[in-house]
């Protein structure tokens, strides 16, 4: 969407822009749990494509199903989803930019798909919102059994990731704010639990910040069952191993929250583009320009799907090794590393690794003491192999 509103209006004038998307709508993901409990409501995070297009270009509410960059073709359908008979159409390209984003990734844990809710879409959160209501009234009823009422109050959330700490943190706030007010009789039955296969929440953050949600968790009640794993999920229970030791949790309703792999059309791409140009499984290579690797830049991808292609540290070390010995002999300082890698780097790798403590020179460096040369050594350079100063970085 930030890319469509940047496009000006004039550009329509020299360029046919054509966006297709399956859904009209862009969705901040980020508010996603605040719209499952209530606190806020579905359109206030959402907003048409169709506004943004105005005058810019055309949009179709499709599937894309595959590319083919030989031909630069696209194969787009209807949703099926959307309750009417599909319809599939063919679009050429001169440019394409691909956003296709991710999907969610069971990692093949059996019975995800059928007894799981996920939590990505508008559709995702309006489903578990209904399904928390649902459980409470049931478990309202007369002459339901404490311990079925426990069961049918107990609120599972697999991953404890951003998504899956905030969705149940969202919760037992609904819980305790809300639901306790309307169902009196319910009253501290309801149990949130969170399954994280780390031994800490937020294992992507700061471990001060990891240690301050936990400690959040434990003084709501919450549980936080880490280094944990869900060797399966059944209708009604999950299948839990903790150090080699098998055990199941009740549960009324499961949120699976444990990532994102690979959307099927950037798989499809991949396979399409020449072989050994594509060698990353988890997301499309791109140079530092988001130039899709292989396509003879008439692709573009940007967003969860793309990654910009870094040099692999090995390799970067045998490089700097040859680029180095062949300027300064068997020690060089590390000016002469700069000097050397620089060119061979884009504007967006160079730029970014100033604030890296000298990546490569750190990489030179350990390749250089690989090979015997001692630490710290910067002898004075011959006349005739005296590198020009250094850019960008003082020695």
């Amino acid at each position: 969407m930030s890319l469509i509103k940047a496009i000006p209006a004039e550009a329509a004038q020299k360029y046919e822009i054509v966006v297709v998307s399956p859904r009209n709508y862009f969705l901040y993901t980020p508010l996603l749990p605040a719209v499952c409990t209530g606190t806020m409501e579905d359109r206030s995070i959402v907003e048409p494509v169709r506004n943004q297009m105005i005058g810019k270009g055309v949009y179709y509410e499709a599937i894309c199903q595959s590319i083919d960059p030989d031909a630069k073709e696209l194969v787009c359908c209807f949703p099926k989803d959307a309750g009417l008979d599909q319809a599939c159409f063919k679009i050429n390209y001169d440019i394409l930019i691909t956003a296709v984003g991710s999907i969610n990734n069971t990692f093949g844990t059996p019975g995800v798909e059928d007894n799981c809710y996920f939590f990505k879409t508008i559709d995702d959160a309006k489903r578990l919102r209904q399904r928390v209501s649902e459980l409470f009234e049931r478990a309202a009823l007369p002459y339901v059994p404490e311990e079925e009422r426990r069961k049918l109050l107990s609120l599972v959330v697999v991953g404890g990731g951003p998504t899956g700490v905030e969705v149940a943190a969202e919760m037992r706030d609904m819980i305790k704010e809300d639901m306790e007010k309307l169902y009196p009789s319910l009253k501290g039955l309801s149990k949130v639990s969170v399954i994280e296969l780390q031994d800490h929440i937020l294992s992507t953050y700061d471990r001060r910040i990891s240690q301050y949600a936990a400690k959040q968790f434990y003084r709501d009640d919450i549980n936080l069952l880490l280094g944990t794993k869900v060797a399966g999920v059944e209708r009604d229970f999950v299948k839990l191993v903790k150090d080699d030791v098998p055990s199941e949790l009740k549960f009324g309703v499961c949120v699976w929250c444990t990532g994102i792999r690979l959307n099927p059309l950037a798989q499809q791409l991949q396979v399409a583009l020449p072989e050994g140009s594509q060698t990353n499984f988890r997301a499309i290579n791109t140079d530092q320009y988001l130039r899709v690797k292989g396509s003879n830049g008439s692709i573009f991808a940007i967003g969860d799907s793309a990654t910009i292609e870094q040099p692999r540290a090995l390799q970067v070390c045998d490089e700097l090794f040859e680029k180095v010995s062949a300027v300064g002999g068997s020690r060089a300082c590390p000016s002469w590393t700069r000097n050397a890698l620089q060119p061979s780097l884009g504007p967006c790798q160079w730029l970014s690794r100033q604030g890296s403590a000298d990546m490569e020179t750190r990489l030179a460096a350990s390749a250089l003491r690989a090979r015997g040369s001692p630490r710290g050594s910067c002898p004075a350079p011959a006349a005739e192999g005296t590198p020009p100063p250094a850019r960008g970085l003082a020695p």
